[in-house]
């Protein structure tokens, strides 16, 4: 199962190395894709030095120039993904951490397999040392395989969204039916901190939740206008 991993990143300079570095030791991860999306920090110059010293394949692509307004997380993923030339797309947050250190638990879905979603845990490091919460079925991307061709064919996330990005691709799973494996093994570590893009604004969530349930109306409005024709 060859992967490609997708990371969008904006001033995360703090961590990126460190999360090159673990998706990099995942056995089945054939190619790294770092879409940096306007980052004013030194960013691309971490990535950059990061490349130099290892030999796993990185494509680095400026995709909105420092300093000017971001694009978005969904619009940096979906050039990720249109860059991407592996058959599964793992989507990676610039800070998070993986647990795959060896053998992938997601490697063998079952045949038609359209996406592979596993577990993930909420980390942050203390003055004691490091925390975690118990393992989640949260919907959010990093725990997530895509087929490419099946989130190429289903267009990707929704570039209008800022919040909910994840919350309303996971509803639009569903609306499609896609064939999804779920395993237990947790996958993903998502790393809490001040800097972080939902950390940095408390009504993050909350937003995102509504704009990713608006969305999901409106298209439910469209279908049953369709129905009614």
């Amino acid at each position: 199962m060859k992967q490609s991993v997708i990371i969008p990143l904006r001033n995360g300079a703090t961590f990126i190395e460190q999360t090159l570095t673990s998706v990099a030791g995942a056995p089945c991860v054939e190619e790294l894709i770092v879409i940096d999306d306007g980052s004013s920090d030194d960013s691309v110059e971490r990535v950059n030095a990061w490349a130099a010293n290892h030999a796993r394949p990185l494509i680095l692509d400026i995709f909105t120039p420092s300093g000017e307004p971001a694009k978005g997380p969904s619009a940096a993923r979906n050039r990720g993904a249109a860059l991407a030339t592996c058959p599964w797309l793992w989507f990676v947050d610039g800070d998070d951490l993986t647990t795959i250190t060896s053998e992938d638990p997601r490697s063998t879905p079952p045949p038609a397999t359209n996406v592979v979603y596993s577990r993930l845990q909420r980390f942050a490091l203390w003055p004691d040392g490091e925390r975690r919460s118990e393992p989640e079925r949260f919907p959010h991307v990093s725990a997530l395989l895509v087929q490419r061709d099946y989130f190429l064919a289903m267009g990707g996330f929704n570039e209008e969204l800022r919040y909910g990005e994840d919350l309303d691709f996971f509803q639009r799973l569903l609306e499609r039916r896609a064939a999804m494996f779920e395993i237990d093994d947790v996958v993903m570590l998502f790393r809490q901190h001040a800097g972080s893009y939902t950390g940095q604004r408390p009504e993050a969530l909350r937003s995102g939740l509504f704009a990713a349930l608006r969305a999901a109306s409106l298209r439910a409005r469209e279908q049953q206008k369709g129905d009614e024709r």
